[in-house]
């Protein structure tokens, strides 16, 4: 029996090596994930306090006008998760962080199943990672923030997806969160939102979809922008056939106000520019 017992030690350790390697990926995924929402949650925290200490100094003056102020600010805190623009930076700074780390932690292990051919797996993490993003508020559609000012031609706008009634459909899905901001004939239309500062960045793709109904092409190039308050942060490169995506992922941490130019060089035919579901990542 002897001979025997050497060989089975190391198949049974061999046998433990590969399920603690197994065990590794995931127990990386829910460590970070934990360090993630340590700090979204002390993110919460401190935003409260501000909102305390504003709401003391407040009544201490008798200033029912900035009472109201801070009501309805915090009622957009509580239910959709939109921080002050007094929301300490550090914080906002120490969740970015987290969440790059978060992110980074998911694209290595999805890379990996896609190399072994396990492309369910891969959409499985992807998924995940979206909804633990979602569940902490880290993940917004800028669709869900009321512009402050949207300059466009006749009512050429919508925050649905839709142009001209037309529910644009990308991959085969309709995309619900977009914006379209039909272009200016040699100018530019603009949408802006305030974002104050507490967002990481924007991402999502620009394109000019073809609906079914164009006779020709369209009228001249047209270049999607993103500014940060004055300064532009991304530009396209011009676009003049349909259907042609390009992605964006721009760094807007430093930036008040956010917005969103479509500008057309010459004719605006069929310039009807679509910002496909852009996200803020906090």
């Amino acid at each position: 029996m002897r001979p025997l017992v050497l060989p089975a030690i190391i198949f049974c350790s061999t046998l433990i090596t590969y399920a603690l390697a197994d065990d590794m990926p995931a127990a990386r995924l829910e460590e970070v994930r934990k360090t993630h929402s340590e700090k979204c949650e002390r993110l919460r925290e401190e935003v409260e306090a501000a909102f305390d200490k504003r709401d003391r100094s407040a009544r201490s003056e008798g200033d029912k006008k900035i009472l109201d102020q801070l009501a309805t600010v915090r009622r957009s805190f509580e239910l959709k998760g939109e921080l002050p623009s007094f929301t300490p930076s550090a914080a906002v700074r120490r969740v970015a962080a987290a969440r790059l780390s978060l992110e980074i932690a998911y694209a290595t292990e999805i890379r990996k199943s896609l190399k072994v051919m396990q492309d369910s797996e891969a959409e499985a993490l992807e998924k995940e990672l979206r909804d633990h993003l979602v569940a902490t508020r880290s993940l917004r559609f800028l669709t869900e923030i009321t512009p402050t000012t949207v300059a466009v031609d006749a009512d050429l706008y919508s925050d649905s997806g839709k142009i001209n009634g037309h529910q644009v459909q990308i991959e085969g899905h309709p995309a619900l969160h977009s914006i379209f901001l039909h272009a200016k004939r040699r100018g530019h239309s603009l949408a802006s939102f305030r974002v104050n500062r507490t967002w990481s960045q924007i991402r999502g793709e620009a394109c000019i979809p073809r609906i079914g109904d164009e006779l020709g092409g369209i009228g001249s190039p047209v270049v999607f922008e993103i500014l940060g308050d004055n300064k532009v942060l991304w530009t396209s490169k011009p676009i003049q056939e349909f259907n042609a995506r390009q992605q964006f992922q721009v760094d807007i941490d430093k930036a008040e106000m956010l917005h969103l130019r479509v500008k057309c060089v010459g004719e605006a035919a069929y310039a009807r520019a679509l910002w496909i579901e852009p996200t803020l990542v906090r």
